[in-house]
Order: C-alpha cells, then structure tokens, then sequence
C-alpha cells in the first residue's frame, strides 16, 4: 500500500485520493418528531461521524440511511437517548455512501428550539 499525505489536505492511498468533508442541516423545531435529512452530494464517500446540536437532555433520535426513493437502507440508531446540548455517535468503521443517498435523523424533541446535525463524511475520488 503506497500512502501520500499532504498536510491539511487529502491523503492519497493506491491511486484513490480521500477528502474530508462536512456538512450540517439545521431545522426549527418543534415538539414531538422532527426530521432532518441530507442527500449525498458525492459519487462515493463514507460517513464516519454524526454529531447531533441544540437538543434537549433525554430528547431521541433515530439514524437512517436511505436510496434516493427514500427506501431505508440502514438503521444506525435504535431511539438514542440524547444527552444535554451535543451528541456525537463516532463509527468504528466507515460505512460506505453513493450519490443521491439520504442520511435521515429523526428528533424526537421535548423543547422547541433549533436543532442541527453535523454528517463528517470523507469523499473517496480516484486521481486521473
């Protein structure tokens, strides 16, 4: 395995060049069951965080990945207890993403209030 690594940058590994990348979707929301989605921009990627702001302590979530007719793929989280202000759920292996897939989080809030979600994902592209 041949690594290059440019400082702040990518890491290119066997001729595929990996990127991090971060994305938030934020909502107002409501009490009860509130839905906030983001759709993969990139042809190949994989997710390795999530991280959950403005929540409320015990507020739950649920994590899906979705196809793009918004087929569920995967639960990642079964009603998740949220704790104080932040959450944050680290993958021990990173989980592989296509373009046009839906990365669902479902709230269920006790408060109103904004609510956003941070999907670290890390884009895959092969050097030309």
């Amino acid at each position: 395995m041949q690594v290059q690594q440019s400082p702040f940058a990518e890491k290119i590994i066997d001729g595929k060049k990996f990127s991090r990348r971060v994305h938030g979707v934020k909502i107002n929301a409501v009490v009860g069951l509130n839905t906030l989605d983001f759709i993969v921009p990139y042809a190949n990627s994989m997710i390795s965080r999530v991280e959950v702001v403005g929540i409320s302590e015990c507020d739950t979530a649920n994590f899906y990945i979705l196809d793009a007719q918004e087929n569920i793929l995967n639960q990642h989280g079964y009603d998740v207890v949220l704790s104080g202000s932040y959450y944050e759920q680290k993958s021990e292996f990173a989980g592989d993403l296509l373009q046009g897939m839906i990365l669902r989080c479902e709230v269920n809030a006790q408060n109103i209030g904004t609510i956003g979600v941070n999907y670290i994902l890390t884009q895959v592209e092969p050097i030309e």
